[in-house]
């Protein structure tokens, strides 16, 4: 399976750097990661406020274009002081893909990765 790899451009120096999941240092990827995805983040203009029992009402308008319907599981993650919902959707726990994910051994693996385990 190829890496996947992420481009970033310095402007003042005119440098390419290629940022590689597994051999770049740790640091320097997690701030292209907050980076990019501070760069996809909108304001909405909505603010809801927090009832007695913590709970908080996601607006119809939202729900309808995320595709989150009633009962739908969310994850939830805080990320530098912000809290991020997220529609939970079942990922392979080797390449974090999402097709063809099942259930092995109370683990999530898609048949890629099951197929390279069964070679070894």
């Amino acid at each position: 399976m190829p890496l996947k790899t992420a481009k970033n451009i310095d402007a003042q120096k005119n440098i390419t750097y290629n940022y590689d999941r597994i051999s770049c240092k740790k640091d320097v990827c997690e701030i292209f990661r907050v980076a990019k995805r501070m760069m996809k983040m909108k304001s909405t203009g909505m603010v809801r406020r927090v009832d007695e029992l913590g709970r908080i009402v996601l607006p119809k308008e939202m729900r309808t274009v995320m595709d989150i319907a009633e009962r739908d599981p969310l994850e939830i993650f805080v990320d530098n002081g912000r809290i991020i919902l997220q529609k939970y959707q079942l990922s392979c726990v080797f390449c974090g893909g999402s097709e063809g994910v099942e259930a092995f051994k109370e683990k999530n693996i898609c048949k890629l990765c099951m197929e390279e385990l069964k070679k070894d």
